[in-house]
């Protein structure tokens, strides 16, 4: 993702901000939770698709924001 540190900005605090509501409702969920996620995921990816039209791209920094991925160098 080429981004400028403006836009990567954005994008990390609207995962962020994904990362705190999903951690939120499924504190109250027992069992799968598939469709929560993916609930929570398309919202926040909603609002930043005009500079991350990638729904993969964003589900990636979730990723590295939450390590359970590990960042390239």
């Amino acid at each position: 993702m080429n981004l400028t540190p403006e836009q990567d900005s954005v994008v990390r605090a609207q995962a962020r901000k994904c990362i705190a509501e999903y951690k939120t409702l499924a504190a109250g969920v027992t069992g799968n939770r598939d469709a929560l996620s993916r609930d929570v995921i398309n919202k926040h990816h909603a609002v930043i698709k005009p500079i991350c039209p990638c729904r993969t791209s964003f589900v990636i920094r979730i990723g590295y924001l939450t390590g359970a991925l590990e960042e390239r160098e």
